[in-house]
């Protein structure tokens, strides 16, 4: 696959080889496979972009592109997770899967999947990459460095939420027999029933450890390292119906608050169990809007810094909750259409990444700066903007655009620490796309 790093992609493989070499020369306990999958904090993630078949390589801190790396034809979809400063990219198209190594900035490793490829799914926990396909009911643990297949594992056809926790565990829910399932990287599956058949549960993982949620009967659960429910805590008081949207998320595994997410969307709530504290907070953040284009939809929350994000994929925005007040403080619209888009976690950064259009960006609270155009959408934009919302003193926002420049505190704004400039009220309405083949 066709190489094309950036000058700032050279420097940080020289930075990244050279730390590599020097954990070893000191004589870190690493074996060849542990080495190449160091967890290096480099400020780099790794975007998909279906447009152009390419796994595309982001610095979070500049917003700057500094890789590209050639996976796939123009327009098929790609799906990929984070191992480390590499990603593993997933072809839904086609079934192929391709290590993209975050130091060579090249495919280093290529497998290909059975099953039908629209069906499948990436998952990660710990370093350990998966392949889950909940239609033809089957789970696979690749191996980090080679994705040689180490575990194929059946799993129920229909099983929902699949999650990776801290130790490289899958976690799934069987609502239909009110089952939990739980598959070890190198052993089978095993199956666990916690509650009644029909309930409403999905699995969530809350800073690296396993949890499950049961919406049907209102109540959020630790989960031990067989399945079995441990401590019980709050969720919501009004039922939810089996088969409406369910979608879970929790903190980052480098957060000390272990919090559970819930968007149930029938109810148009985020749901933040604590599970620390044992208390439940709801936050009304109203029901996706209908469209016939791109149906109603959430997408699964995310959280770092004290701030959960809920995308809401009908209307292109995120939803922005303040977990200490409790309070939606903004609803960013971070596209200009309504195209679907993923939102994670990196290195305690929020990323967003638009799978059909060239916008990506990076969300701090109630601002976002975003990236470098993926590809010359014909917009004339070039480089990073920082968008944000100032709150005024009666607790109305003002809408900001700026330069990519940062405030005293690493704050997106003037590039003085002052008041941010004024508003870019350029219209960007039109977007040209490239041809997806």
């Amino acid at each position: 696959m066709d190489r094309k790093p950036s000058p700032l992609a050279w420097v940080q493989r020289f930075v990244l080889g050279g730390v590599v070499v020097a954990l070893l020369a000191i004589g870190a306990q690493a074996t060849g496979n542990a080495a190449a999958e160091l967890a290096l904090s480099d400020g780099t993630s790794w975007l998909v972009n279906p447009p152009t078949g390419e796994a595309i390589q982001v610095n979070t801190v500049t917003a700057e592109i500094t890789a590209r790396v050639e996976v796939a034809e123009d327009g098929d979809p790609l799906e990929a997770v984070q191992l480390g400063p590499s990603a593993v990219v997933l072809d839904k198209a086609t079934g192929s899967i391709r290590k993209v190594d975050g130091v060579l900035l090249d495919t280093t490793a290529e497998t290909t999947s059975s099953g039908n490829p629209a069906d499948l799914e990436l998952v990660e926990g710990g370093g350990q990459p998966w392949l889950v396909d909940t239609v033809g009911g089957a789970a696979t643990s690749l191996d980090p460095t080679s994705l040689e297949a180490q575990v194929r594992a059946d799993v129920p056809p229909g099983s929902v939420g699949a999650a990776a926790d801290d130790d490289g565990h899958l976690w799934l829910a069987d609502p239909a027999e009110g089952s939990v399932v739980r598959v070890d990287p190198d052993s089978e599956g095993t199956t666990t029933g916690v509650t009644d058949a029909g309930h409403h549960i999905a699995p969530a993982v809350a800073s690296g450890l396993p949890a499950l949620v049961d919406a049907t009967g209102g109540a959020v659960f630790e989960l031990d390292d067989s399945g079995e429910l441990r401590d019980e805590f709050c969720l919501t008081e009004t039922p939810v119906e089996p088969g409406a949207p369910l979608l879970t998320g929790g903190s980052p595994a480098e957060d000390d608050r272990r919090v559970v997410l819930s968007v149930v969307a029938e109810l148009g709530a985020l749901v933040v169990t604590d599970l620390d504290s044992g208390t439940c907070d709801t936050e009304e953040i109203g029901r996706a809007v209908q469209s016939d284009e791109t149906g109603a939809e959430y997408g699964t929350p995310v959280m770092s810094g004290g701030y959960a994000y809920v995308p809401d994929l009908s209307m292109g925005s995120v939803i922005v909750v303040d977990l200490e007040e409790m309070r939606t403080i903004e609803r960013l619209p971070i596209l200009t259409d309504f195209d679907p888009f993923e939102l994670f976690v990196d290195n305690g950064v929020v990323v967003y990444n638009n799978l059909v259009g060239p916008e990506w960006g990076i969300i701090e609270g109630n601002r976002h700066l975003r990236g470098e155009p993926k590809y010359d959408d014909g917009s004339g934009n070039s480089g990073a903007t920082v968008i944000g919302e100032v709150e005024d003193g009666d607790g109305t926002g003002t809408t900001v655009e700026g330069d990519d420049e940062r405030g005293d505190e690493g704050e997106p704004g003037n590039g003085d620490g002052d008041e941010p400039d004024e508003p870019d009220t350029t219209d960007t309405s039109s977007v040209d796309r490239p041809d997806n083949g």
